[in-house]
């Protein structure tokens, strides 16, 4: 899965490049940056920067939900490749 190489993985376009260091700057310093926010606002309108906010934190907050009450993959279900969350961390 690319997703989980990051933004800088070969094969992406500017834009879906923006978008995935978007959701990584919001995950580790709860901004997006002038530059990737740049980046996005040359195809998306205000509001859709303002949902992305939003739809990156309501998965944060699905997340935070489920791994606090220890909520386990159903069997057969895949998580994350090893090493995968680490990666997103950086």
């Amino acid at each position: 899965m690319r997703v989980t190489q990051g933004a800088d993985a070969q094969g992406w376009s500017v834009f879906d490049a923006a978008l995935l260091r978007a959701v990584d700057e919001l995950h580790v310093d709860s901004v997006i940056s002038d530059a990737t926010w740049n980046t996005l606002a040359g195809t998306y309108g205000k509001e859709q920067l303002l949902d992305l906010i939003f739809t990156v934190g309501q998965y944060t907050m699905v997340s935070m939900f489920l791994n606090s009450c220890g909520v386990q993959l159903e069997p057969g279900v895949k998580g994350w490749p090893d090493g995968a969350r680490d990666r997103a961390r950086k």
